[in-house]
């Protein structure tokens, strides 16, 4: 929550964008208990540091980071992978996928998912993507290269298949990443 800030204090320097901006202005900084505005935050001139923060518990760096408008953050996609990203024959490994926005997990906010294989093998791969496996995926999957069920495609002019997860957000945003096997 943002501090309360007095413009008619003898402390105020003013309101600006950033710190980079208050820097320019005020390049020696300021006197102990002299205070800025920025985006409705108070920062704090602390001469022991030489810098402008929200607090005198935390620098400017922090301050930046958590002060910052968060549209400026894109999300993308985080894969939990139980495996070591190969899979010999009769391996399975699990794997997780997050959306990511800044520090925030908002996989939450992820209204559907789609996951599409690429062996090399158009006909097989097609055949993958309509399988209820990539049809019914909701960001968790696990992918076999076994003797019941193989995931990896039988290409053998190919050595890595790949899948291209997508994820679609509630605000229209969609994020795509790639995991290989």
């Amino acid at each position: 929550m943002s501090t309360p800030i007095d413009p008619t204090s003898p402390h105020y320097k003013g309101r600006f964008n950033n710190i980079y901006d208050a820097n320019l202005a005020y390049p020696n900084g300021g006197a102990e208990g002299d205070f800025i505005d920025i985006d409705g935050w108070a920062h704090y001139w602390n001469a022991d540091r030489g810098t402008w923060g929200v607090n005198k518990e935390r620098d400017a760096y922090w301050d930046e980071l958590l002060t910052t408008h968060d549209s400026y953050i894109t999300p993308h996609l985080e894969f939990d992978n139980t495996g070591d990203g190969f899979l010999e024959y009769g391996e399975t490994c699990d794997v997780t996928c997050h959306v990511v926005k800044g520090f925030d997990d908002i996989t939450d906010s992820v209204t559907s998912w789609e996951i599409t294989r690429d062996s090399g093998d158009p006909v097989e791969d097609d055949a993958w993507n309509q399988s209820a496996k990539a049809k019914n995926f909701n960001g968790k999957i696990t992918f076999s290269f076994t003797p019941t069920q193989n995931d990896l495609g039988t290409n053998a002019n190919s050595y890595i298949t790949t899948f291209n997860v997508t994820a679609h957000g509630q605000d229209g945003t969609d994020v795509t990443k790639t995991i290989s096997l």
